[in-house]
């Protein structure tokens, strides 16, 4: 198991119960495919991932200690 730190932003913190941040262990070989359906997110609802601060894919692997950081889709105009 692996301990990350995980940032949801814009509203996405709906997942955590209000909470921007929170811990949490993962399995060594979990992937952000992974932490999604962990955490319930939609794939449509979000739009950047970064981990530890460089943008991934969904298929990236999580890192050990890794801060990962979910930004919704955003739009204005």
């Amino acid at each position: 198991m692996k301990e990350i730190q995980v940032k949801l932003h814009g509203g996405l913190d709906k997942y955590l119960d209000r909470k921007k941040l929170t811990e949490m262990a993962v399995p060594d070989d979990a992937t952000i495919t992974w932490l999604y359906g962990e955490l319930g997110l939609e794939k449509n609802e979000t739009k950047i991932v970064l981990q530890n601060d460089k943008k991934v894919k969904l298929d990236a692997e999580i890192e050990a200690d890794a801060q990962i950081d979910i930004y919704p889709i955003f739009g204005g105009g």
